[in-house]
């Protein structure tokens, strides 16, 4: 297991979907390397969504929230944010990918 230095909130449902799946490993070096790269990461909430336009079924939203106070107006994707994007795509593979992806928003103040 990943040492996760932020509280991580799973719906019951999205557990069940990262079990069956066998997305735990993906998911733990997914948040372990958004805190280690990105400044300010607050927490992290992972639910099942969808599904929608386009997904053929439900796919997981995993969001980690940033403090607020790192916000630049001139630049609100930061550097960091952008190594983080490129990290993601060069270590997992579309099937990972389509199925769950780590996104970095910001947090409400």
């Amino acid at each position: 297991m990943a040492t996760i230095t932020v509280p991580v909130n799973i719906t019951p449902e999205a557990a069940e979907r990262i079990a069956e799946r066998g997305l735990k490993v993906p998911l733990d070096q997914m948040i372990e390397q958004a805190v280690k790269i990105v400044p300010g990461i607050r927490r992290v909430e992972i639910s099942l969504e969808g599904p929608y336009d386009t997904h053929d079924e439900p796919y997981l939203e995993a969001t980690a929230y940033r403090d607020p106070r790192f916000y630049q107006e001139s630049d609100p994707v930061t550097p960091e944010e952008r190594q983080y994007d490129r990290w993601i795509v060069e270590t997992f593979p579309p099937d990972v990918l389509w199925q769950v992806s780590l996104h970095i928003r910001w947090d409400a103040p």
